[in-house]
């Protein structure tokens, strides 16, 4: 009988050298900075040949220091997702007709079994570094110091951190890494220790997975290693996608005091002599931030005051000062202010209340209000629909929630809608969503960089600019939906007055459809940039994006 299709032997596209042990690996960790300053996005520990960078211990690396938990346990790392899900079962049939998600996480467990600083650290909820973020400086203790100790807090504390775990696989002369990223986490348990001659000391840890809004992501797999190379990929940058974008459930659009400073007198107050640690916290109407900066001064005589002050905070409606007589445990309430535009107070030794400042920032600022749309036929490239929108706000730490939702029916496929809101008290900028079924915005129609801004034109095109390091850009726009593809794409950078073409070095320059990435520039550090877009079909329609958010280079 005659064959008419092929045989399995044809179909079977195995390729086992894809087939994965990681036989070694190392599991890094720092302090997370609320700041953003240890944002992980466009982050990857490999060199472009795969290998892996020298400066990731250094107190220099973007975000600071990588510390290695030294000896780890053979079983290696465990990752635990927690997906859940409900199913509904239907009377007529008995079978699930409806699934839906119920919540998602990982845990991450990993037993140290070195006697080090950075395990006994890690073990005793301490930090790691003195301020987190680039040239962080290392609190901890050398192995072998005189009177080297490690003291568990009284008052147990959230301290988050970053996980940077490194898989190998292959001969070590010729790897093939995969570097596991997890740019905010945090211990929610530690595991039994032991003290006999059969088992080695050691330290297990439970570390739970969150969001970074700073980084876009909650966890991301990069591949390296000389050995990936030469299967005839590149180390993979963890890059969100910016454009396709939902608004979050959950207001993280948090804000942290950061610049309490303080000036000793002999004079004034009731101070006995000794050293004393002030830090502070700021509150809104949904609750208190988590503790600021601390500063301490050594007090002389029994007439001493300390005059402190601080940087008005956007958004906050009142502060609480906090002083205690050694460091990170400022167990005593000073004074609660109740206007966020007080920027100074004076601590004369009062005695103050028992309290500790918060280990959740709950001073969230207000969702923004008032979100107006008025639709016109033309000044874009919307297509005909009825379309929503809804607004963000931003600060340092996170989003807000969405705002009210307005909605507009557009007529012709050269809409647009000007947009207009309540400035949000606390706001460093707004992020506008889009979407043509209610409550289901899911694109970013624009990022507007300022939080005195209130109106906004979606033409329906938008440029989202990222900093990269090596000088570089990475731009995100959506193809227009007018004129007939394939598109051609111009983009110029501008910094200083000067516009100067863009020279790209990755992604399309001619696409037909949907959400572009290109990655490019030769940008001056430090340096300010902007970027405009032009798009010409094949049909001779172009299109002018608006201009993109500013960015710094690195």
């Amino acid at each position: 009988m005659a064959i008419q299709g092929e045989l399995w032997t044809s179909l079977e596209q195995m390729n086992t050298s894809l087939i994965r042990k990681w036989l070694f690996g190392s599991v890094l960790v720092r302090d997370w900075d609320p700041a953003g300053t240890t944002s992980l996005l466009n982050f990857t520990p490999f060199n472009s040949d795969g290998s892996l960078k020298t400066t990731l211990f250094s107190a220099s690396n973007p975000g600071g220091p990588w510390f290695d938990v030294g000896s780890i346990d053979v079983n290696g790392v465990d990752f635990t997702p927690r997906l859940k899900a409900s199913e509904t079962d239907v009377w007529q049939s008995r079978w699930p007709e409806r699934m839906d998600m119920d919540g998602d996480g990982e845990d991450i467990m990993v037993e140290c079994v070195e006697t080090n600083p950075v395990a006994l650290a890690l073990f005793n909820n301490q930090p790691l570094v003195g301020v987190p973020g680039t040239g962080a400086v290392s609190v901890l203790q050398s192995v072998g110091a005189q009177n080297f100790s490690v003291q568990y807090s009284n008052v147990p504390q959230v301290i988050w951190r970053q996980l940077l775990i490194i898989g190998v696989d292959g001969e070590l002369a010729n790897p093939l890494y995969v570097a596991e990223l997890r740019p905010r986490v945090s211990i929610i348990k530690l595991a039994k220790r032991q003290m006999n001659a059969k088992k080695a000391d050691s330290f297990g840890l439970t570390f739970a997975v969150y969001p970074d809004t700073a980084s876009g992501f909650v966890k991301n797999a990069l591949y390296g290693g000389p050995a990936w190379v030469a299967l005839g990929g590149n180390p993979v940058l963890a890059t969100p996608d910016y454009i396709s974008l939902a608004p979050p459930t959950i207001n993280t659009a948090t804000i942290v005091p950061s610049t309490l400073a303080g000036t000793p007198s002999g004079s004034g107050g009731t101070f006995a002599a000794g050293t004393y640690y002030w830090t502070m916290t700021a509150t809104t109407a949904a609750g208190e931030s988590i503790r600021g900066n601390e500063i301490t001064a050594t007090l002389s005589g029994s007439t001493s005051s300390n005059a402190l002050t601080w940087t008005q905070v956007q958004g906050a409606t009142g502060y609480k000062i906090y002083r205690g007589t050694s460091p990170g445990a400022e167990g005593t309430l000073v004074t609660t202010i109740g206007s966020g535009a007080t920027v100074s107070y004076t601590d004369t030794g009062t005695a103050g209340t028992a309290g500790q400042p918060s280990v959740v920032n709950n001073a969230t600022i207000l969702a923004p209000a008032s979100l107006a749309v008025t639709g016109s036929t033309t000044g874009g490239v919307l297509p005909i629909a009825t379309d929503y929108w809804v607004l963000t706000a931003l600060t340092a730490q996170g989003e807000t929630t969405r705002s009210n939702e307005v909605t507009a029916t557009l007529t012709t496929n050269t809409s647009s809608g000007a947009l207009t809101w309540s400035a949000t008290s606390g706001a460093s900028g707004y992020r506008l969503y889009r979407g043509t079924v209610a409550g289901a915005e899911g694109w970013l129609a624009a990022y507007i960089p300022s939080g005195a801004t209130t109106s906004f034109t979606d033409t329906g095109v938008s440029v989202e600019a990222t900093a990269l390091t090596s000088h570089q850009v990475q731009l995100q726009f959506q193809q227009p939906v007018s004129g007939n593809g394939p598109y051609v794409y111009t983009i110029t950078q501008t910094t200083g007055g000067s516009t100067t073409p863009i020279t790209l070095v990755s992604g399309p320059t001619t696409v037909a459809s949907g959400l572009v990435t290109v990655t490019g520039g030769s940008l001056t550090a430090s340096s300010v940039y902007t970027f405009n877009v032009t798009v010409a079909a094949a049909d001779g329609a172009t299109v002018s994006y608006p201009v993109s958010n500013s960015i710094t280079a690195t």
